[in-house]
């Protein structure tokens, strides 16, 4: 790929991107191994224009995603993340909370399906902004009208489990958890128990509410699968709603699994989720697809009929687990998601819903 297209690419639109991209791809540049690889690679990093700010706007919300949407299969061959995960980790995660719900949670499964990726110093760039994240996410405390987002979370461990196993002795500090290792960085003389106990409370929290809204979510499917719908349309969206059921307590089951990792990681011989042993992504998982649709691509328009990232448990998940409905809102994009689907509130809910390849420094 020549100079010529590298110069195109900062101008050409989202629409005009994914063309050009499909039109690489059929090229087939990863016959050429790495080389081929960094070569689409660069044209990526140009569409961004990673040397810019990044502007906490849907448009370039949306051309981050769009353009990185196809990063973790040119990583596969053998092209490094280091350009985007230090974009990511200094100029797109501090402003994440100023975009829109549905652009967070884009974005975070983006950041997910690179991290099996990521090695040596840009974990240790990436991480302090990934775990103040996922600790944000975890109410201090909870009550009827708590919201917890699952999958932002689901997204945000996953990548903190394939980080961490990568650089382990730059925990300490950052979390509280005590890995010696040897490295520079492993001042174990620093008293840092103030965050230790707030991981352990964190942890256990999402363990607890996991829980808490898996069995409320049972009780909705197994309401939603008495009923009779009487026309195809209905039909169709009942089978919908179980799906987001479904979706949301794979969401729950992951949360649960690698906070429990998290709280009772054996710190002379840490074994975190990360690489074959991570846990599979709820939106990769089959669910949230409608009644006869194909789930979308990762990262690109998916079918409606997903949720918002999951569901969130509570008083509504009461009520249909009653007879009542279930409220529907518009979900995220991207992944397994899809729009549309079940949001339900409550003190164990939030918005539901990623693995990888490396090694422990």
């Amino acid at each position: 790929m020549g100079s010529d297209s590298q110069v195109m690419s900062s101008s050409v639109s989202p629409k005009e991107f994914t063309v050009f991209m499909r039109l690489l791809f059929s090229m087939n540049k990863f016959k050429n191994g790495v080389e081929g690889a960094n070569e689409i690679l660069d044209f990526v990093h140009a569409s961004i224009d990673l040397d810019k700010d990044f502007s906490a706007t849907a448009e370039q919300a949306d051309r981050l995603i769009v353009c990185t949407g196809s990063a973790s299969l040119i990583y596969k061959h053998g092209a490094s993340p280091n350009k985007l995960t230090a974009y990511m980790s200094s100029k797109v995660l501090p402003k994440l909370k100023q975009l829109t719900p549905e652009h967070q949670i884009r974005i975070l499964k983006l950041l997910a399906d690179v991290a099996p990726y990521i090695k040596g110093a840009p974990c240790r760039t990436c991480l302090p902004q990934v775990w103040p994240l996922a600790l944000s996410e975890v109410p201090d405390a909870v009550t009827a009208e708590t919201k917890i987002n699952w999958g932002a979370i689901e997204c945000l461990l996953y990548t903190f489990h394939h980080l961490a196993s990568r650089v382990p002795g730059f925990l300490h500090a950052l979390t509280g958890l005590k890995i010696f290792t040897g490295q520079p960085e492993n001042r174990m003389d620093e008293d840092h128990s103030a965050k230790l106990a707030e991981l352990n409370t964190k942890m256990t929290t999402l363990i607890t509410q996991s829980g808490e809204n898996i069995k409320m979510l049972q009780q909705v499917m197994q309401k939603l699968r008495q009923n009779k719908p009487d026309t195809p349309e209905a039909q169709k969206e009942n089978k919908t709603k179980i799906a987001s059921c479904q979706l949301t307590i794979s969401a729950c089951q992951n949360v649960s699994t690698m906070a429990e990792r998290v709280r009772k990681l054996n710190l002379k011989d840490p074994d975190f989720l990360a690489d074959e042993k991570a846990v599979k992504l709820s939106y990769k998982s089959g669910y949230g697809a409608g009644a006869g649709e194909k789930r979308g691509r990762d990262n690109a328009p998916a079918a409606r009929g997903g949720i918002r990232g999951g569901a969130q448990g509570g008083p509504a998940a009461k009520k249909a687990a009653r007879g009542g409905a279930v409220p529907q809102g518009q979900g995220g994009r991207g992944g397994g998601g899809g729009r549309g689907g079940m949001v339900m509130r409550g003190a164990q809910g939030g918005r539901g819903g990623m693995r990888g390849r490396g090694g422990r420094r």
